[in-house]
């Protein structure tokens, strides 16, 4: 009943893990939706959020690439080993890395559309409505960029995690085996000590 019950944790935990980028991204998609229906204006200079944007992707797509160059640094021991040999893990960890790259990417094309939010909207063609374009552009660029920050924020969290178990396991280690070689000088120390008396 307990092992049950700690499996359904351990369930819950990782399906919330792998879902929560979507669903959190999601709820703010649908409030900023509310927001723009009910014409709520951001009164600060919209470019400079969109240079920060870009910025702010850029260099997190910059650690996510030496996030993945530290787990394979990382390979001798015995979590990341495990991670890297477990086919489930392995394909997890593979597509968390894929997500938030990609995601990214998709975050910084659509900023980059929204710089010529202004010319789209003048666009004036019989049959296509590109004030509303520029409207599904802002709440997939929301979503992408709430999506790309949170699927970061759960890789990094998770390579830091192993990072440290990975770091407390060799710690462990290299306290038993000064444990051990202060044991064998003890046992060598006796000896001598011992023979010494017999030849006294």
């Amino acid at each position: 009943m307990i092992k049950g019950g700690i499996k359904r944790e351990k369930d819950k935990s990782l399906m919330w893990e792998k879902y929560y980028p979507y669903i959190i991204a999601t709820i703010i998609s649908l409030v900023a939706i509310i927001c723009l229906v009910c014409d709520m204006k951001i009164k600060d200079d919209i470019d400079s959020i969109l240079n920060a944007v870009i910025s702010f992707a850029s260099i997190l797509i910059g650690f996510i690439g030496a996030l993945f160059a530290l787990i394979f640094s990382l390979n001798e021991n015995p979590i990341v080993k495990y991670v890297l040999c477990n086919e489930h893990y392995s394909k997890l960890m593979k597509q968390y890395f894929k997500v938030s790259i990609n995601s990214g990417f998709i975050a910084i094309l659509f900023t980059v559309l929204l710089f010529f939010r202004n010319t789209i909207g003048s666009f004036n063609i019989s049959g296509f409505d590109f004030l509303g374009i520029i409207f599904g552009i802002k709440i997939i660029w929301i979503y992408c960029v709430t999506f790309f920050s949170l699927s970061s924020y759960r890789l990094i969290y998770l390579v830091l995690k192993i990072s440290f178990v990975s770091s407390g396991i060799d710690a462990e280690k290299e306290r038993m085996e000064s444990r051990v070689d202060d044991e064998e000088i003890n046992k060598m120390d006796e000896e001598i000590a011992i023979d010494d008396e017999e030849h006294s």
